[in-house]
């Protein structure tokens, strides 16, 4: 099966919560697999926790430090998965050049690409 025909399936927001979040809520949608680009891995992640803090996020807190998840957003937060695709001749290894990265902070702001990921 080419890269291309593979999909992944994201946890997205379907509605605002009026509360703690219900199933309906949230939505599961399939996407493509993504190809990585020079200098990216493609990563398959095993397990992923829906923090509490998370909740602040949904619809958009103010104060919060992270920019609010509206309607059709993917959840994001702490995972453990694996690398399935690394450029070519290069290791699988994680990269620890990033500061944000190699601390394992919980963030969707990349500090060095200067951009919500």
């Amino acid at each position: 099966m080419s890269a291309s025909a593979r999909t992944s399936r994201e946890v997205r927001l379907a509605a605002i919560p009026n509360g703690l979040p219900e199933p309906a809520d949230l939505t599961v949608a399939e996407t493509p697999v993504p190809i990585p680009g020079p200098g990216e891995v493609l990563v398959r992640n095993r397990f992923f926790t829906v923090f509490a803090a998370l909740r602040s996020l949904l619809g958009g807190v103010r104060g919060a430090p992270l920019p609010g998840l509206g309607r059709g957003d993917t959840l994001f937060g702490p995972a453990v998965g694996e690398v399935v695709a690394s450029p070519e001749g290069k290791d699988r290894a994680p990269a620890t050049s990033c500061s944000t990265c190699s601390v394992g902070a919980s963030t969707r702001w990349c500090p060095r690409r200067n951009a919500i990921r």
